[in-house]
């Protein structure tokens, strides 16, 4: 599924579709040339794909499944404390509770990051940003490391598509 960008136009202040090599947008009036959102638009590459609304997708839905992971191990904590078994000398299931606490803690910062850069990577704006969100994906590792493993695609897809960011 890739849209045909080198044929249109687009205006600067509505958006609209404008023929070709227009100089005023005929819905709006507006003036089509020196304008930032019409230079974008004539800098995007013939053909975009849909790598990065893919990519994006993959990072929203990765760190939504962190974000649950660790809100289901925040409710657990006490049943993980005691899953723990004998604890060696000097170590107590005060301590083992609070290494779990800083672990959930990781977990909704990489998903909170991984959410923004699904974002950025679904606007195809901020590469750096989506690539930071697809690295905190693979970190957060998740159930079944599907977090981890959709992360891993979405950073495949992200550099593969590098040049249709602004």
């Amino acid at each position: 599924m890739e849209e045909d960008y080198s044929a249109k136009e687009f205006c600067p202040r509505c958006g609209s579709d404008v023929p070709p090599g227009s100089n005023i947008c005929p819905f709006c009036g507006s003036e089509m040339r020196n304008h930032e959102a019409h230079q974008y638009y004539a800098s995007l590459p013939q053909t975009a794909s849909i790598k990065p609304k893919l990519a994006g997708a993959m990072l929203v839905v990765a760190g939504v499944i962190g974000v649950i992971y660790a809100i289901y191990l925040l409710a657990n904590i006490d049943l993980l404390t005691d899953m723990v078994g004998d604890l060696p000398e000097g170590v107590d299931a005060a301590m083992i509770e609070q290494i779990l606490q800083v672990c959930v803690a990781v977990i909704i910062i990489t998903s909170v990051l991984s959410i923004g850069g699904g974002f950025m990577a679904l606007k195809r704006t901020r590469w750096g940003f989506a690539l930071i969100g697809s690295i905190a994906a693979i970190v957060s590792i998740g159930p079944a490391y599907l977090c981890t493993i959709l992360g891993i695609i979405a950073l495949i897809l992200l550099v593969l598509s590098k040049d249709e960011f602004r």
